[in-house]
């Protein structure tokens, strides 16, 4: 298991990138890795804590709705 300050930190500055980047300023491919990075560490062998999948799962979807 994965320390969660580890992926807490690395959530943040995705969080970060997400919502203040602009538009086009990663390609298809980037967005791919992110959601694909975001997907297996939700599964319960690397993350307990439900307030850390809940901040992935808020990452991924301002990913997915945003015009990135």
């Amino acid at each position: 298991m994965l320390p969660e300050y580890l992926l807490e930190n690395i959530s943040d500055y995705l969080e970060f990138v997400v919502r203040h980047a602009p538009p086009n300023t990663l390609e298809k491919s980037d967005k791919d890795v992110i959601i694909t990075f975001m997907i297996v560490f939700l599964s319960p062998n690397y993350v307990n804590n439900p307030f850390l999948k809940a901040k992935f799962m808020s990452v991924s979807q301002t990913v997915l709705t945003t015009g990135w």
